[in-house]
């Protein structure tokens, strides 16, 4: 159950992988409609990215062992609208082709593009079409974080396994990307990295946290928060909050000086992102979905 359902309109919108993709009434949970006709094989470790909708579409990254492109969605009929096959080939065994990114949208001169990572490969996609309006090869393999867009339209990327690094990439009006600076140490291969206060956090898969200055790269701070993260870190209002798979939330301020400002422990571990409701967080463990609240 790793990837999110999107909600358009009153269509929750929930892939499943090989299992297939499907769409239920939120307020009756009637079954819209249901197809396989995007089934790829992702190897032992099944699905991961989840649908995203700009309320015309919904996009979904496919990338598995046997074969590796992005689709749009009709969300009122599930019909696939176009199939935009990556342009990377890859010359490796099956398992260096699945990746697990979700893909985010980015505005460009008051245009949406979608903006969308594979193995070895960060791309920005016509939202329309399809095309690839750029691409950028990356070191990495089977990435799982999802691209970071800040508002200047800059782009920061976990490259995946192999080579777990962090790269800010800038898109100019040419479209052809730049890469700004390159970060190797504590680099997350699971969760994705946050934008808060002017500031990038991310946590590393055995409990490092940093925070980052975007603009050059520079590590403010690095501490151990200890734990496992799959999660990913939430931020809002000046505070970060991380989730580890033992149970254990840690809440820092969002500053270049590391402050721990609350840990908060539960009985239960999480491995999935938290859900914010307002002032409230929806928070699922491995057994319970909790409604936590100030």
């Amino acid at each position: 159950a790793s990837p999110t359902p999107v909600l358009v309109g009153h269509r929750v919108i929930a892939s499943f992988g090989a299992a297939g993709i499907a769409a239920v009434d939120a307020r009756s949970g009637e079954v819209l409609w249901s197809h396989q006709d995007l089934r790829i094989d992702h190897d032992s470790n099944g699905a991961g990215s989840s649908p995203v909708t700009d309320g015309q579409r919904v996009y979904l990254n496919c990338d598995g062992t046997d074969a590796r492109f992005v689709a749009a969605l009709d969300p009122d009929t599930g019909r696939i609208l176009w199939r935009s096959p990556r342009s990377n080939p890859i010359d490796k065994a099956a398992y260096f082709k699945k990746a697990h990114s979700t893909p985010v949208f980015r505005s460009v001169a008051g245009t949406c593009e979608l903006v969308t990572v594979g193995s070895f490969l960060v791309s920005g996609l016509d939202p329309d079409t399809g095309a690839e309006r750029w691409g950028l090869e990356l070191p990495g393999f089977c990435a799982v974080p999802a691209p970071v867009v800040d508002p200047e339209g800059g782009v920061y990327v976990c490259t995946g396994f192999e080579k777990s690094q962090l790269w800010a990439i800038d898109i100019p009006p040419s479209g052809t990307p730049e890469v700004r600076w390159r970060q190797r140490r504590q680099v997350p291969l699971v969760s994705t990295p946050v934008l808060e206060r002017g500031l990038l956090f991310h946590v590393s898969d055995g409990g490092i946290a940093s925070c980052v200055d975007p603009a050059t790269g520079r590590v403010a701070w690095s501490e151990r928060i200890g734990g496992s993260h799959w999660a990913s870190p939430l931020a809002v209002n000046g505070f970060v909050y991380f989730f580890d798979a033992e149970g254990t939330t840690t809440v820092v301020a969002a500053d270049r000086e590391f402050r721990v400002v609350s840990v908060n422990v539960l009985d239960e571990g999480a491995k999935a992102s938290p859900a914010v409701d307002g002032s409230a967080l929806l928070l699922r463990t491995t057994g319970h979905l909790y409604r936590l609240w100030d």
